[in-house]
């Protein structure tokens, strides 16, 4: 049976970035009650599944007391089998990172690093509620190397108040100057339940889509794959845990406001880190129909640079996607913002940028 992939949420940072709208707290007083309580929710999950790829997120791993990640990754090792080429990643800010942390990663198997950068300049950073300066996630990188974890991964965001074309070209010249082979470049999305959307601060659509083109430009001119619409890969090094998400593949969460779709069905977590803690996990639950799948499989497929098998579509929804949806189809080739070819449906680099439209065309 085909491994799953495991997601592990923690809800923990040293301060709250002002874009931020994900469910996260500043009070890290309740760690190791919340480290427990995750414990005996994998503890719970049932023996015998394969873990393809494992990921910790947040909120803030890295801001963790030391030996969570192990008590973690111990806890998981336990109840799954965890593949021996699996991707075990951990999302890190630099200010939290040390020579300890990225030792104790290497010893609990993680071998991948999510790193947040967001720009290449001090004040931008300070603005966006970012704790960290750029030297010191230069010097995240190089200690996360130090410890063995080659494969890196930064977040990049357009759009951050006060970043100009300058900020976002040197931003990309110093992560591909330390060739980090996996980069997230996104654009800004001011969400209700952040700062910035309490106090109004709305960044310009059309800069954002003109920095993310030339973002995207300059990568693929250093040698970065656009393997999906965020997402770029140096040397084939994509993020597998992710793709899998895109690829409708099987995935369970564990912790607070953690997500899972397994055996045809859709489960989240409560939101709330104080209930977690005291036992309550699952809040909502339903089973994923015909047509929601159809669905979903057409807006996530469309977001990864092949796109959509066309012989997989039929195979999974008995019918042919030209057939139904010929009309759109062809509307869409017309605009040049779709091509298909070698049975595959996918956006064109100018359909990028019109994604959502073309998603509501063909659903």
């Amino acid at each position: 049976m085909p491994g799953i992939g495991v997601y592990v949420h923690i809800p923990y940072c040293r301060g709250k970035c002002r874009y931020c709208s994900f469910v996260s707290t500043v009070n890290l007083s309740s760690q190791r009650q919340y480290v427990e309580a995750l414990k005996r929710e994998i503890a719970a999950f049932r023996r015998g599944e394969t873990a393809a790829t494992v990921y910790i997120g947040g909120g803030t791993p890295s801001c963790l007391y030391a030996g969570a990640i192990e008590e973690i990754m111990d806890c998981i090792g336990d109840r799954f089998t965890v593949e021996k080429t699996a991707e075990v990643t951990v999302e890190a800010n630099p200010e939290s990172t040390s020579t300890q942390f990225f030792d104790e990663c290497r010893r609990a198997g993680i071998n991948r690093v999510s790193i947040g950068l967001q720009c290449a300049n001090d004040d931008v950073l300070k603005k966006a509620g970012r704790l960290h300066s750029v030297r010191q996630f230069i010097d995240a990188v190089k200690t996360a190397r130090a410890a063995g974890i080659d494969n890196i991964s930064a977040d990049f965001i357009v759009g951050l108040e006060g970043e100009t074309h300058d900020d976002v070209k040197n931003t990309l010249d110093l992560i591909t100057a330390l060739s980090i082979p996996h980069i997230s470049v996104y654009s800004l999305s001011v969400e209700k339940g952040s700062i910035m959307y309490a106090c109004a601060y709305r960044p310009d659509e059309d800069d954002m889509a003109d920095e993310y083109a030339f973002a995207s430009d300059c990568l693929r001119s250093r040698g970065y794959e656009r393997y999906e619409i965020s997402n770029f890969a140096k040397n084939g090094q994509i993020g597998r845990h992710n793709r899998g998400y895109w690829l409708h593949k099987p995935y369970i969460g564990f912790g607070a406001a953690a997500h899972s779709y397994i055996d045809g069905e859709r489960f989240s977590n409560t939101e709330n880190i104080a209930s977690y803690i005291g036992g309550l996990t699952t809040v909502y639950r339903e089973k994923i129909d015909a047509g929601q799948l159809r669905e979903e499989y057409i807006m996530l497929r469309l977001r990864l640079k092949e796109g959509i098998d066309l012989n997989e579509y039929k195979s999974l929804f008995g019918s042919e996607l030209t057939d139904v949806k010929g009309g759109e189809i062809q509307k869409l080739k017309t605009l040049g913002v779709i091509d298909v070819a070698d049975n595959r449906l996918f956006a064109t680099d100018k359909g990028v940028y019109v994604l959502n439209s073309i998603i509501t065309e063909l659903i």
